[in-house]
């Protein structure tokens, strides 16, 4: 596996149900989930963020910005549409793959069953950088063309899965959403499964976008510890190791710089994953080299997590050498400790998972991406 320009090269998974550039949709997005709604009781109020995402995997390129700008968002029933708000929302996706970016607070909302939450996508834009720094805007028609980078190159983004008015729908997590007094949901934009990008022709983005209550949200926290007798300064993997987050389709999630540990006595180096759908996993976390460097063998492990929980893996890691002149040898133990607990700090599970080569720990079962009820997957 080896990392170029800021993204890593997944062409030797392509046996085991990869997608890598020309972005390919899942089969797993063609199955069918229940007609979930959002249950509003009177009186209630909701609070909306946005969660986004890195891009697909795309030879020679190097996603810098993808932005979308947002309106009208409503919400949707049998018997109508209520407006949840008419503001104009310009959000940086990239800039969300491991965080929340708030759009609105303490939302009236009308008692009610709903179906799906839906927004007009105003406008989308995306910036690459090839490898000899070349940068590539593909915009649609109503990107705000000041905010590209200087001597970049314009081309065509087109917007698919949309309706006649240009507004886009918003699956439901599985189980359905309880609204009740005051909630905080999500939209989590999954910019991976959205942007198809072929060696020819125009881009498309077509949203891939679920509505997820935060609470069932969950989080991943990777350690590496020096494994007994080893120096740590031989294992100091924060100078631009970083994770990479990969769901149970291996579409990557988010990739977070490792850094070293200054709460405990003993150097460790880790990584923090938050705001995770359970309902995308197994994932699977990978470490990733620095820039045009590769490993000499992969370290990745792969995680089911429960919703609300909150996960800590913990890696012995025993060296890290430079084995020649860009190819590195991160030893690890041959499993890793993965411990799940709940809001409250009771051990929810306790599990030994095997760490090696990413196509080794894959998930062997694909996740139910969430869809609309009596609609095609929106991929």
């Amino acid at each position: 596996m080896k990392r170029t320009g800021g993204m890593f090269v997944l062409a030797l998974l392509a046996g085991s149900g990869v997608v890598a550039a020309g972005c390919e949709k899942s089969d797993a997005t063609s199955r069918s989930s229940s007609a979930d709604v959002i249950d509003v009781s009177s009186g209630s109020e909701i609070s909306l963020a946005v969660r986004g995402g890195i891009g697909p995997i795309i030879s020679g390129q190097t996603l810098m910005k993808a932005t979308v700008t947002m309106t009208d968002l409503e919400l949707v029933a049998d018997s109508g549409s209520t407006a949840l708000s008419g503001n104009s929302f310009t959000v940086q996706l990239l800039m969300l793959q491991n965080e929340l970016g708030q759009l609105f607070s303490q939302q009236s909302v009308k008692a009610g069953h709903y179906t799906a939450m839906r927004f007009r996508l105003k406008s989308a834009s995306v910036e690459t950088q090839d490898v000899n720094g070349a940068l590539t805007v593909y915009a649609s028609p109503k990107a705000d063309r000041s905010q590209f980078a200087k001597g970049a190159r314009v081309k065509t983004l087109d917007l698919g899965g949309l309706d006649s008015d240009g507004l886009a729908k918003c699956a439901l997590a599985p189980g359905g959403i309880v609204v009740s007094g005051a909630s905080s949901l999500a939209v989590q934009f999954a910019l991976a499964q959205s942007l198809a990008a072929p060696s020819r022709g125009d881009w498309v983005l077509t949203p891939a976008c679920w509505l997820v209550d935060q609470s069932t949200y969950a989080s991943l926290d990777v350690e590496f510890e020096p494994a007994d007798g080893a120096s740590s300064a031989d294992q100091d993997l924060s100078h631009d190791f970083q994770v990479m987050l990969l769901d149970s389709n291996m579409w990557p999630v988010s990739e977070v710089p490792i850094a070293a540990s200054t709460t405990q006595s003993a150097a460790t180096y880790g990584a923090h994953f938050a705001d995770l759908a359970a309902f995308q996993g197994p994932f699977v976390a990978a470490l990733i080299p620095p820039v045009d460097y590769a490993l000499q063998s992969g370290v990745a492990f792969s995680v089911d997590l429960k919703p609300s929980a909150s996960c800590s893996a913990s890696i012995s890691n025993t060296s890290l050498q430079v084995v020649s002149d860009r190819l590195l040898d991160v030893a690890t133990d041959d499993h890793c400790s993965v411990v799940q607990r709940d809001g409250h700090g009771h051990v929810l599970a306790k599990t030994s998972q095997p760490i090696g080569p990413v196509e080794d720990v894959a998930p062997k079962t694909q996740a139910a991406i969430p869809q609309l009820p009596g609609n095609p997957a929106p991929m």
